[in-house]
């Protein structure tokens, strides 16, 4: 009987508590939309993600729409932007603008891949011939003292680095 009593008290009690954690109201309810924005369609997908949203509540969109490369998007980009803020201000939901990637650079890299960071490389030997630049596969400082010791050889003094590289040419 008396486990009875207990097994109930414990049921009224955890009812008790969740009950009371459903009315807690949370100001800032945003859902992470990750898109491009290139076309139509994919604008209209948007908006029914915000139409959702703002249907059970929620208070704002976390937008990450390459808005970190904006001066590189196509001019249809911009009218499709104008036509979500008008969606959102309709529906009391607000935009976080996701401007600013910290990983991997891609919006930097978008503008100039010459920005990208690399493995300081010292006295290797490039040749240049017809455009394109190569490592000299012997004769070289680095392949004599440090290829041996980073696992490759003289006719390879660095392992993982392809053999030639070639300026992309600007369109």
């Amino acid at each position: 009987m008396n486990t009875r009593i207990l097994a109930c008290a414990l049921c009224a009690a955890a009812l008790g508590t969740s009950a009371g954690a459903e009315n807690k109201v949370y100001p800032n309810r945003w859902v992470r939309i990750g898109t491009n924005l290139r076309d139509d369609r994919e604008l209209e997908r948007v908006r029914e993600i915000v139409r959702t949203a703002s249907a059970h509540g929620l208070t704002g969109i976390a937008l990450s729409a390459g808005l970190d490369r904006l001066d590189l998007q196509p001019p249809d980009y911009g009218r499709r932007l104008q036509e979500l803020k008008k969606t959102c201000d309709g529906l009391k939901v607000k935009i976080i603008p996701s401007f600013m990637s910290a990983g991997y650079g891609g919006a930097v890299l978008a503008h100039d891949k010459n920005l990208a960071a690399g493995l300081p490389v010292k006295d290797a030997l490039f040749v240049v011939k017809g455009g394109e630049a190569g490592l000299r596969r012997s004769g070289s400082r680095m392949a004599a003292s440090r290829g041996a010791q980073a696992g490759g050889s003289a006719a390879s003094p660095c392992p993982g680095v392809s053999k030639t590289w070639s300026r992309p040419t600007r369109r």
